[in-house]
């Protein structure tokens, strides 16, 4: 996690200096330079880090989501295999 973060701050860095220097993001995937457009990129920039940011937090959450489901679904198996046979476990799974 940490090595994550510290490439998010990387990531964010290079982008913001991308946008000063007046390189714009469009929406056609085309570079463009000029004062409006330095205006437009630093927001732009700002935007691209934030949503890649909220994905980073989206796939920690689904990480750890699916971590304690797997672990649920375990234990549970566990304790129905100390009362039912490994058949109708199986089965109910």
């Amino acid at each position: 996690a940490a090595g994550l973060l510290a490439a998010g701050a990387l990531g964010s860095t290079a982008l913001l200096a991308l946008a000063s220097s007046g390189a714009a993001f469009a929406g056609s995937g085309r570079a463009s330079t000029g004062s409006a457009a330095a205006a437009n990129a630093s927001q732009t920039a700002e935007t691209i880090v934030a949503d890649w940011r909220r994905e980073i937090a989206a796939a920690g959450g689904s990480t750890v989501t699916a971590n304690f489901m797997f672990a649920l679904n375990d234990a549970m198996g566990k304790w129905l295999v100390a009362s039912f046979s490994v058949g109708q476990v199986v089965l109910i799974r």
